[in-house]
């Protein structure tokens, strides 16, 4: 019996079938396109809007879903030293006369001295995790007037934070005022940061603004250190 379907319907509809097949196919590529990119776009800022207000641990994990995005490698490594800073600012508080008028200017971590061994039990740590910091910062003294200086503080492990090693108001030994109480501390602290710079190598960086929006907001003290 012949068949009553035209050979050229049949092809016609092939052709259609295969025209919305691709169709369909480029709008679902356009689409994910654009949806895909905008969804981690929105993780990417709401990442660096929490790092902003110190929820280190939360923006860490949204940042780790979309881990090549952007400049995304970069902030996780940045957030790792931000957070040992913390903790040194911590530290530093302690011996200040108005401790939430500290600002920083700087913060060098330096590595292990490849010239000295490290005791293992030793509660002073100096690592790749936990690296020597100095603080170059500034902050209000007991006459309401601002004064700046250099702060040094390393790992303990026992209290799993950073701790006061010595500070110093000037990086040159000559310009300290011998009549000073702390004279000897901060003589031998200027003298412990020369060494640091001459045989130690400088590791990491940071976004020096954001941790001090973040110091300014008071929303540090909930930062843990990042392995």
């Amino acid at each position: 019996t012949a068949s009553n379907t035209s050979p050229k319907l049949i092809l016609s509809s092939k052709k259609i079938a295969a025209i919305v097949a691709t169709t369909l196919v480029i709008i679902l590529a356009v689409v994910l396109g654009v949806v895909i990119p905008k969804q981690k776009d929105a993780s990417y800022k709401q990442a660096l809007d929490l790092l902003d207000r110190g929820k280190y641990d939360e923006g860490q994990e949204l940042l780790l879903k979309n881990p090549n995005y952007k400049d995304t490698q970069t902030i996780l490594e940045e957030i790792k030293y931000e957070s040992c800073a913390y903790s040194a600012v911590n530290a530093l508080k302690k011996i200040l006369k108005n401790p939430d008028s500290v600002s920083v200017y700087t913060v060098d971590f330096y590595g292990p001295d490849p010239e000295l061994e490290t005791s293992t039990e030793s509660t002073t740590i100096v690592d790749e995790d936990h690296p020597f910091i100095v603080l170059h910062y500034a902050a209000q003294n007991g006459f309401g007037g601002n004064t700046t200086g250099y702060f040094t503080s390393s790992y303990n492990s026992d209290d799993q934070a950073y701790q006061f090693v010595g500070y110093t108001d000037s990086l040159n030994i000559e310009d300290l005022d011998k009549d000073d109480d702390d004279y000897l501390i901060q003589a031998l602290t200027a003298k412990i940061i020369e060494l640091k710079e001459e045989s130690c190598e400088k590791v990491g960086t940071i976004d020096i603004e954001r941790l001090n929006k973040v110091l300014k907001n008071n929303a540090y003290t909930a930062v843990k250190i990042i392995s």
